[in-house]
């Protein structure tokens, strides 16, 4: 799956609204999600212009997309993910931010 970013949010507010799907990005296609988990954990890396859209004083959002509408075999595809205020705190999607340097 691509990762879009947009500084801000992608449409008027943080929670997710249906005008979310078909606002612009800040920056489109800024990392690739790792198709394979590890010990149900993904990760994306994220390119270097992806730091220009990060907003250290408030909110950015990141959409994922899949890489092809379709895959052709007639089957749905689909990601699934815990919300923020799941029930169980330890399935809540997290952010982890490294970085490095030079």
């Amino acid at each position: 799956m691509q990762v879009h970013i947009r500084h801000g949010f992608f449409s008027t507010k943080a929670a997710l609204q249906q005008t979310d799907f078909q606002a612009s990005s800040s920056q489109s296609g800024v990392g690739i999600f790792d198709p394979q988990s590890m010990d149900n954990w993904y990760s994306a890396e994220l390119d270097s212009q992806a730091g220009a859209f990060i907003n250290l004083a408030g909110d950015s959002q990141f959409r994922l997309q899949f890489e092809l509408a379709s895959d052709g075999n007639g089957t749905a595809d689909y990601a699934k993910f815990f919300s923020g205020n799941a029930a169980e705190v330890t399935k809540r999607p997290q952010l982890i931010i490294e970085y490095y340097i030079p």
